[in-house]
């Protein structure tokens, strides 16, 4: 098939680039192929030729997510404007092109604003912006920011708190500690002491972020007693 801007298409015999043994097309439908990838992908080639740009793709938001302190790779959407927190190892074929190219037209990366930080989507579940203790909430962004902040410590202190919390949790429960002012019997009322126990701990804690780690762990354990004793 004619190709004027493959010289070798030229002549009939290199149609196949000079390999009639390995690149044969017995009904004459490949160009059809080639021509749906260039519309759909701007790549002119097989459908291998997709899958292998797939992957280069895959790999290159791979490597960048994992370059980043965090392991997080925040993106701008080209669409929305919103920022959005991208997974390329379960991303489908279609949002691989999108957020490849976005990066690919971006002028660079900078940090978020608290506004924008509080916004963030994650793509794998498509929730709504950040609510209060989450970490991209203004108030968790601003405790970050007023101090030195590590986001490696901040994920071994989430660790850790929530550890503690299960801990407390099941000592209340095991001491019967509280039992009888829940609605709930034993359940409310050892959530909401652990709760308080934690956030009080965390006015003390020796880093910023196991304070903040306690302190968001003990508002979710409270938070949960509140729904467990409307039950």
């Amino acid at each position: 098939m004619l190709d004027l801007h493959d010289p070798q298409s030229w002549n009939a015999y290199a149609y196949v680039n000079n390999n009639p043994l390995g690149r044969i097309d017995p009904d004459g439908r490949g160009w059809l192929t080639r021509l749906k990838n260039w519309l759909e992908w701007n790549v002119l080639g097989e459908d291998e030729d997709i899958k292998r740009v797939e992957e280069q793709k895959r790999t290159m938001l791979l490597k960048m997510q994992q370059e980043n302190p965090n392991h997080e790779l925040l993106v701008q959407s080209p669409i929305t404007g919103q920022f959005v927190l991208l997974h390329p190892e379960t991303m489908n074929r279609a949002n691989l092109w999108l957020w490849s190219n976005a990066i690919s037209s971006s002028p660079g990366s900078r940090d978020l604003t608290p506004e924008e930080a509080a916004n963030v989507l994650d793509s794998a579940m498509s929730v709504s912006p950040a609510l209060k203790g989450d970490p991209y909430h203004p108030d968790s962004v601003a405790a970050r920011q007023s101090t030195k902040w590590d986001p490696w410590k901040a994920q071994e202190a989430r660790k850790e708190a929530s550890s503690l919390g299960a801990k407390l949790v099941r000592e209340f429960k095991e001491s019967g500690v509280g039992q009888a002012a829940g609605r709930s019997g034993g359940h409310g009322s050892p959530y909401a002491r652990a709760g308080a126990e934690l956030i009080r701990r965390a006015k003390n804690a020796a880093s910023p972020e196991l304070g903040q780690a306690l302190k968001t762990e003990g508002e979710k354990l409270i938070n949960y007693a509140k729904g467990v004793s409307h039950r």
